[in-house]
């Protein structure tokens, strides 16, 4: 509920406010008060970016060439709590400004802390990675920065704020998207990688304890992710699916995980439940990072749409991606080793961020039409490598 009072507050205020303040920059320029910024003269960046979690993990090969084109600069990164275990540990960023938009920084008393804030620490460039958000918008041309980049959108109130605007590809892959805006200042990016998210020995050790505790040492994992956040649940596959394609697996000697939040944990089970072999459940017991951990020491990712598949496809496992409401020639695993499963219904995609377009669907038929032979034929075709012959053949 919040979330959508947000969207309608950051349209219908924050477009008339972005164009007055479009006026009042071309007024402060035309009468020599405001000073223009060279990008040789750029010393401390801010890049902006507040949601979500798949979004900023296909923002970091960005992040990576932003510190790469400016190599002695100090780079701030601004997003939102939510992130943090993707975000917190990046050797190419120097700080993290975390802007927590529904609690601690809530409603204008919020947003002026957080404006004065970046005010105060003197940033020359601010890059702005949000597609539709007139709030960040806002922030960048209240902090000060006499450079401010972003995507150009028509009707967004937004275009006039950007001193170097890049227009939005609707079509492109999300991770060339964001390459467009740092390749707009010089920044060379000869084959973009997704850059796997940090963690640490502990995470490691975490993940090693699990292994061993579940007896999967030395197995072939498969992890099923099957969960979105309660606001997107129309990305979700049916229960029973997962249920029949995770037997398919378990008879054919792979060992099957089930992965989430401690929030999901009862889902999970609801799935399980419908099962005739014993999985493995993770959902509750690993964090984000240690998520990332267990992906890479795994053979195949199954995942909806959701943060968790891009987390699995930055760790080098191949993902196969399960779409129907949005777009997954943007929105899909990124690297030609990952692969999707897609309708494109004439009513597909309904899911568009940019315009604030959310479904409206109380029966995702475009799920509903994948089957799990379907999901089971793409595994025998390009993963088979999972199975040994004789179980293939079973």
């Amino acid at each position: 509920m919040r979330n959508r009072l947000f969207m309608k507050i950051d349209v219908y205020v924050g477009t008339p406010l972005c164009i007055a303040f479009s006026f009042w920059k071309k007024a402060l320029t035309f009468l020599g008060l405001r000073r223009k910024g060279k990008l040789d003269e750029v010393r401390r960046i801010l890049a902006v970016k507040l949601v979500a979690i798949g979004d900023l993990v296909l923002l970091l090969p960005s992040l990576k060439a932003l510190r790469e084109r400016f190599p002695q600069g100090f780079i701030a990164l601004l997003t939102n709590p939510r992130v943090k275990e993707v975000v917190e540990g990046l050797h190419f960023v120097d700080e993290i400004i975390y802007y927590d938009v529904f609690n601690a920084h809530r409603g204008l008393k919020g947003f002026f802390y957080i404006q004065t804030l970046l005010k105060e620490k003197g940033f020359d460039l601010v890059v702005e990675f949000d597609q539709r958000y007139r709030v960040t918008s806002l922030l960048a041309f209240l902090s000060g920065a006499p450079l401010h980049a972003g995507f150009s959108v028509p009707k967004q109130g937004r275009k006039g704020l950007m001193d170097i605007g890049v227009p939005y590809s609707e079509k492109r892959h999300e991770v060339e998207s964001f390459l467009d805006i740092v390749r707009a200042f010089g920044a060379k990016v000869q084959k973009p990688e997704l850059v796997p998210i940090p963690h640490s020995l502990a995470d490691e050790k975490k993940v090693e304890s699990f292994i061993s505790s579940h007896g999967l040492a030395g197995e072939r994992i498969v992890i099923l992710h099957t969960v979105t956040s309660p606001l997107a649940t129309e990305r979700r596959w049916e229960r029973e699916k997962f249920a029949h394609l995770a037997d398919y697996l378990l008879e054919r000697g792979v060992k099957v995980v089930f992965t989430g939040s401690p929030a999901d944990l009862s889902y999970v089970r609801e799935i399980v439940a419908l099962m005739k072999g014993k999985p493995v459940i993770a959902a509750g017991e690993l964090s984000l990072k240690e998520f990332s951990v267990l992906a890479a020491r795994s053979s195949l990712v199954v995942s909806v749409d959701t943060g968790a598949l891009h987390i699995a496809a930055s760790s080098g496992v191949p993902v196969i991606g399960l779409y129907g409401p949005s777009d997954p020639h943007k929105w899909s695993p990124y690297a030609e080793k990952h692969t999707f499963i897609y309708k494109n219904f004439p009513c597909s995609p309904c899911n568009i961020p940019l315009y604030g377009k959310t479904p409206n669907c109380d029966d995702p038929w475009c799920m509903k039409e994948i089957e799990v032979e379907e999901v089971i034929k793409v595994i025998e075709e390009r993963y088979s490598s999972i199975f040994r012959a004789e179980e293939l053949k079973s």
